[in-house]
C-alpha cells in the first residue's frame, strides 16, 4: 500500500513490516518523541544537529575527532586519559620546561 503526492512525496507500507516515507522535509511536531529499537538507530547523514543540549546515557564514540566551541567549553568530570599530548595554549603537557631556581632551565615531565 502506498500514499504519493502529485510532487513525488510518498509513503509505502512494504512487506516485512518495513515502512518507507520519501520526501524533502520530514517533519514530527508534538511534545515528547520516542524511538524504541532494539537493535540499533542509524542516521546516514553527514550533519546531525540538536538545537539544544544532548545527553548519552552511555559511552560516546567518535572516530572523525572532536571539536568544541563556545559556551563554557569542555568540562571533565572523573579520569581523562590521553594516548598522546595535551597542548594548552600552545604549551606541551609532555614536553614543557620550567625556569629554574638556580637561574637555569628544568628538564621536561619525566
Amino acid at each position: 500500500m502506498a500514499l504519493y503526492t502529485d510532487e513525488g512525496a510518498k509513503i509505502v507500507l512494504k512487506r516485512g513490516r518495513v515502512i518507507e516515507t520519501e520526501c524533502d522535509v520530514y517533519r514530527v511536531n508534538c511534545k515528547s518523541w520516542e524511538v524504541n529499537a532494539t537493535d540499533k538507530a542509524d542516521f546516514n547523514t553527514p550533519m546531525l544537529t540538536a538545537s539544544q543540549q544532548v545527553t548519552a546515557q552511555g559511552l560516546i564514540s567518535g572516530n572523525g575527532g572532536l571539536a568544541i566551541q563556545g559556551g563554557d567549553g569542555a568540562k571533565v568530570t572523573g579520569k581523562l586519559t590521553t594516548s598522546e599530548d595535551v597542548v594548552a595554549g600552545g604549551k606541551s603537557l609532555m614536553s614543557h620546561i620550567h625556569s629554574g631556581d638556580s637561574g637555569g632551565k628544568t628538564s621536561i615531565p619525566l
